[in-house]
């Protein structure tokens, strides 16, 4: 394996790549994923050397997976779950020092990402210092304001791990005066999220595009009825009796909820801001409906014939109201009556 990389500039100023992180699956005891290079030194022409440190880390991360094995004429139906972890052997910044500077990265303990070993806890930004070396004082400050989105109830850190997601709620600038003494003079840019709604667990199902949708599914397999996949090709065309071995999750998107800690405005230390609206992915070649659109899309009514009832007793029959849904085009649909059931 490499040791680094050297990059040099026409003007003949090198960068040097030495800090390596690796990335490999909890499968194997090699490095089977990939390879990280990260700067390690700057030397200019003119002289200047800036030097990067950086401390080790080691992340564990659990990716859920689900097969679903659909009958044939040699298999039954089945769905396999299984969870693989990705281990990151991660390089965290620390500090930059030239010569006559030096840049102290503050770090504190973080709740949200599971680290390899427990005594090794991950760590999230808390501040920037900057100091001029001589003499040895800090000229200014960025104190870093984190917290944690709401989520559901947590008793234990492992369900930390699985719930709870880090937030920047504002950065403060600090100056210094001439002793060394910190002079707060500057509001802070403040950050504000949409938390009207909580965001599930990490490992529970979301839309087709990796957002909440609300469907709080610990299933990541999507009901595909909608699309009328089983009496297509192949299933279709040998007569197989198939449906899907699985309750399938709700994967459409669902404008209620997509928003879901998502950032919606920046305010900034001189009082103006930046508010963020957005809306769904839109796309032309493949047909996904939303939450509403799938519902609207279905609905069963039950009748007697020509109204006679079949109940001791009797009952009035329903009498369904028009339905009216919009049909994306090329998409076919069947209407059955009693006598094809």
């Amino acid at each position: 394996m490499l040791d680094g990389w050297l990059a040099k500039t026409n003007k003949g100023d090198k960068f040097y790549f030495n800090t390596i992180e690796k990335s490999k699956t909890n499968q194997t005891d090699y490095t089977d994923i990939g390879n990280t290079f990260k700067i390690t030194k700057i030397e200019l022409v003119s002289g200047k050397v800036v030097n990067f440190t950086y401390q080790n880390e080691s992340t564990y991360q659990e990716y859920p997976t689900e097969v679903a094995r659909f009958p044939n004429f040699t298999m039954s139906p089945s769905v396999n779950t299984s969870y693989n972890a990705t281990i990151n052997e991660k390089k965290t910044l620390i500090g930059i020092e030239t010569d006559d500077t030096k840049i102290d990265f503050n770090l504190d303990n973080r709740e949200d990402i599971k680290p390899n070993s427990a005594s090794v806890p991950i760590k999230k930004l808390a501040s920037i210092d900057i100091r001029s070396k001589y003499p040895n004082k800090k000229v200014k400050s960025f104190i870093f304001n984190t917290a944690y989105f709401p989520t559901v109830p947590i008793t234990t850190i492992e369900e930390g791990y699985k719930n709870k997601r880090l937030k920047l709620n504002s950065i403060q600038e600090v100056n210094y005066n001439e002793l060394g003494s910190p002079v707060q003079n500057i509001p802070p840019y403040v950050f504000e999220y949409d938390t009207t709604k909580t965001m599930p667990s990490k490992m529970s199902s979301s839309d087709f595009y990796g957002y909440n949708n609300g469907s709080n599914s610990t299933s990541l397999l999507p009901d595909l009825n909608f699309f009328n996949y089983l009496n297509q090709s192949p299933y279709k065309n040998y007569n197989l009796n198939v449906s899907y071995p699985y309750n399938g999750s709700m994967r459409y998107a669902d404008k209620d909820y997509i928003t879901t800690n998502i950032l919606k405005k920046v305010t900034y230390p001189t009082g103006a801001r930046t508010e963020f609206e957005y809306e769904s992915n839109t796309f032309s070649n493949q047909f996904i409906p939303t939450a509403q659109q799938a519902i609207s899309a279905n609905k069963d009514v039950s009748v007697t014939h020509r109204g006679a009832s079949t109940v001791p007793g009797g009952y009035y029959f329903l009498k369904a109201s028009l339905l009216n849904f919009l049909l994306p085009e090329l998409l076919n649909f069947q209407i059955r009556s009693l006598t094809d059931i």
